[in-house]
């Protein structure tokens, strides 16, 4: 089964798009994919687990709900993302753009996803020393550093995230929107396929344009079911 592990109800877009499940699984169903990670970025986290929760709702056998953590130095944050797991989410999502991920509260929540054995998807916009601090940190957690660690990197950073998650166990890359191709196919040979996790970046990014971009690489028949779905399915305890 093909898994989506990157799609927003909530944009980081320059307009913020809010984009409804009826979107999302037309444009799944176009691309031929089976399940979607779902997420709201751009909101605080009550409002953006509200509304994860609520388009989940709407076709909750294809779609999977991440609660957005948006670190905060008080402990209701922490409740709440808690309260997400304990009702049906699978991990979390943390953007560096809107929180330093240097805060002791993006810490906190690092750990608590340890604790909660979920996952982590952490848009770290390329800051290799604090994804290499994280992953250091919170050996307990796995972590998905999106867009093969930033979508404004230079090859050789985006190298750098590579033997980032080949050294470390807890680091998994994620391939959402990824604008240097060559180097989904560079970080399955150095990282292993175990450790890269197709996403779309979806649905403002069509689904189908990033799916191509592995199928194209005519991997073996093992490593692409991981990458296009295993990976993401063994994260958050999905039996497909």
């Amino acid at each position: 089964m093909i898994i989506d592990a990157h799609v927003h109800v909530k944009g980081g877009d320059i307009y913020r798009r809010h984009f409804p499940a009826e979107l999302i699984l037309r444009r799944m169903d176009e691309a031929g994919i089976g399940l979607s990670v779902v997420f709201g970025v751009c909101l605080p986290t009550e409002e953006a687990i509200a509304l994860t929760r609520a388009e989940v709702a709407k076709a909750p056998d294809r779609l999977i709900g991440f609660a957005y953590a948006l670190p905060a130095g008080d402990r209701p944050v922490l409740q709440m993302l808690e309260q997400a797991i304990t009702q049906g989410m699978r991990g979390f999502k943390i953007h560096a753009a809107e929180c330093s991920l240097r805060d002791p509260a993006a810490g906190a929540i690092l750990a608590l996803a340890g604790e909660l054995s979920v996952p982590c998807l952490v848009d770290c916009l390329g800051d290799l020393a604090a994804a290499e601090h994280l992953a250091k940190a919170y050996p307990r957690t796995n972590i998905i550093y999106a867009h093969l660690g930033g979508l404004g990197l230079s090859e050789p950073g985006i190298d750098d995230f590579i033997a980032l998650a080949k050294d470390r166990e807890n680091v998994h890359l994620d391939t959402a929107y990824v604008p240097m191709a060559w180097k989904i196919e560079d970080a399955i040979a150095r990282a292993g396929a175990r450790k890269i996790i197709w996403g779309s970046d979806g649905p403002l990014i069509h689904p189908a344009l990033e799916l191509h971009k592995v199928r194209i690489l005519g991997l073996p028949a093992q490593d692409e079911a991981q990458v296009l779905g295993g990976n993401i399915a063994r994260l958050i305890g999905l039996s497909t």
